[in-house]
């Protein structure tokens, strides 16, 4: 199901206006709730108020998500990626073409954009990591991290939205090279790479869990469920692999 407009109703906006430091993929945790108060608790026949829709913002499979004050949304225009800006009356503020997008099997965009202060971070269905400023739409920096740590994918191109953890920004671009990064959020330069696990990335965002007094960044490849020490890189003893995964997980 592609998306050719984004529609918003007073439901949607309510979620939204939520202040959070991080808007991302499903929420402040990443799990799909959200602590907004006072929602409709049984919607009206013919649904909520519609107020407004846009047009013109490409295709894709990501979801929108909102600072409060702007809504960011991912789509493919031509054979690019743009992350578009509305205000929360629907028009467009900016758009900007952030890297190639997929084009082969099930094409255009994936990812959800991460926003924290006026910082946006998108990845591009071919691999390109691109932090852009949310006031003016302008790149302040990005690379191909495909090209960069000799990442691998399925069929189905690059589909991740990208996590943040104080200054660090993760990306999973698996691969021989390395598994699981962390990139400088301001600067994009690496932090840390962990070892290479010789898989495939898995069309999965990247959750963050708490473990004792641990950070671990929690990541499904194509063959591997992982957990990294998101300060070191570290994955600790040995990964869950094949079909079992899925039943230990």
């Amino acid at each position: 199901m592609t998306r050719t407009t984004i529609i918003t109703t007073l439901f949607l906006v309510t979620v939204l206006t939520y202040s959070q430091s991080i808007s991302q993929w499903r929420g402040p945790e990443r799990n799909g709730i959200y602590p907004e108060t006072g929602l409709l608790a049984i919607w009206p026949d013919n649904g909520p108020e519609l107020l407004w829709s846009a047009e013109d913002i490409g295709k894709g499979y990501s979801s929108a998500v909102s600072d409060g004050k702007t809504v960011f949304v991912t789509g493919m225009k031509g054979k690019s990626d743009y992350l578009t800006a509305l205000d929360l009356s629907g028009k467009v503020l900016w758009q900007t073409e952030f890297g190639v997008a997929w084009t082969g099997s099930f094409p255009e965009s994936r990812c959800t954009p991460t926003v924290e202060g006026d910082n946006v971070y998108v990845l591009s269905g071919s691999g390109v990591i691109a932090c852009i400023n949310a006031l003016d739409g302008k790149i302040k920096w990005t690379f191909d991290g495909v090209k960069k740590f000799d990442g691998e994918y399925g069929d189905w191109g690059v589909c991740e939205s990208l996590l943040i953890l104080d200054e660090k920004l993760f990306y999973s671009p698996a691969g021989k090279k390395t598994t699981v990064v962390a990139l400088n959020k301001n600067t994009g330069e690496t932090i840390w790479m962990s070892e290479s696990l010789n898989d495939k990335s898995a069309y999965v965002s990247p959750l963050l869990i708490h473990y004792g007094n641990k950070n671990i960044v929690v990541n499904v490849l194509n063959d591997h469920l992982i957990g990294v020490d998101a300060e070191f890189g570290k994955i600790p003893g040995n990964s869950i692999t094949g079909t079992s995964a899925l039943r230990k997980a």
